[in-house]
């Protein structure tokens, strides 16, 4: 072993519970499984939780195959740009495209002008993100779309700015709105409406329309930090993270006072000391940014991460464990992201560390 990575299946369907218990009756779930679930194993996830959703959403088309050659059978949304070579792949396999722009609708038009058959997609809209999308504020865009004969929508949705302004999301929400009403006068089918991520999802003030997009919040993680404490204070059921990443020690090495761990000195033994070597490293996803400061979990203890993260290993001070009379030895399990007893360590406590969001921390993890 030298990293294995476990899903912990009861925890992902209790978080889909808890998700399912703010919906309102009839919206829908379109699980948001991009970028291998956010780390968490795309594949396995999908098949967990398929039952109780309406669709998965990925980022681009290698993503959905994936999907597909590993049994789901529930439609699949692609939520980014498409390049022409992938487009009759696309149709072939029938998933569902975002469109966010008349031109690239044109560029699928063209490209499918000899073959039978539509795409369908889902109208992606700009109502503030800034990222990409159709003007809200230029609806005959949209209606442009009537004239092409080989697209077909299913769909209209757009994107959340923020995770903790309620004021910019109505601003949003509004503006969503606005357009739905303009293509609803014009008799303009736009089929499953759908603007809510995991933020929007936590927050009751907000319209669910007919289905959601939650995505951290299934793999157990609040999208920040004032959502988290919201939920807390309603004593009721929380989000339990549902990946766990352990390796083992590779070596055990005792080190004189003043003797250095790792690149650059960064750390220099205060004593004489024992330490393990994890042979995980920046090349997996575990970033230096966690050098001289991170945790592991040996034998139920947590354990300092020593000096800098190598490509492919780093070092740990055993201290801790030995004064409790455990012995640690090559092969003993050493626990990364997880929890033994009542010990944990979440990807929350390593953004902090890092200075980043727990989403950038499991996406970070490649294997």
């Amino acid at each position: 072993m030298r990293i294995i990575k476990r899903i912990n299946e009861e925890k992902l369907k209790q978080n889909l519970d808890i998700i399912k218990e703010r919906l309102k009756d009839g919206v829908g779930i379109i699980a948001v499984v991009k970028s291998n679930a956010y780390g968490n194993g795309d594949v396995l996830v999908s098949r967990v939780i398929e039952r109780d959703v309406q669709m998965f959403a990925v980022s681009n088309v290698q993503e959905a195959l994936r999907l597909k050659q590993g049994g789901i059978t529930k439609d699949i949304l692609i939520l980014g740009h498409v390049e022409e070579e992938y487009i009759t792949e696309i149709l072939k396999h029938d998933f569902i495209q975002t469109i966010a722009s008349i031109e690239k609708a044109e560029n699928i038009e063209q490209v499918l002008s000899d073959v039978h058959g539509k795409m369908r997609v889902h109208i992606k809209v700009n109502t503030g993100m800034n990222r990409n999308g159709f003007n809200y504020k230029l609806p005959e865009k949209i209606l442009d779309l009537k004239k092409l004969a080989h697209i077909k929508v299913e769909g209209i949705y757009s994107h959340l700015a923020y995770g903790d302004c309620l004021e910019f999301s109505k601003k949003q929400e509004s503006r969503f709105d606005e357009l739905l009403e303009h293509l609803k006068k014009e008799n303009f089918e736009v089929g499953v409406r759908h603007l809510l991520n995991s933020a929007g999802i936590f927050n009751a003030d907000l319209k669910q329309y007919d289905a959601v997009r939650p995505g951290i919040s299934l793999y157990g993680y609040y999208p920040n930090k004032e959502v988290k404490v919201k939920e807390k204070a309603k004593k009721g059921k929380m989000l339990r993270p549902v990946l766990s990443i352990e390796s083992e020690i590779k070596f055990v090495r005792r080190i004189s006072q003043t003797g250095i761990v790792s690149y650059d000195g960064r750390f220099v033994a205060p004593c004489d000391m024992t330490i393990g070597v994890v042979p995980v490293g920046y090349d997996d996803g575990y970033s230096r940014a966690f050098s001289n400061k991170a945790n592991v979990i040996i034998k139920g203890v947590k354990c300092k991460v020593l000096g800098s993260i190598c490509m492919n290993a780093f070092m740990v001070d055993l201290t801790k464990v030995l004064e409790k009379g455990e012995k640690v030895k090559v092969g003993d399990k050493v626990t990364l992201l997880g929890e033994e007893g009542r010990v944990r360590i979440t990807a929350d406590d390593l953004a902090k560390i890092a200075r980043t969001i727990s989403y950038e921390i499991l996406c970070n993890f490649k294997f």
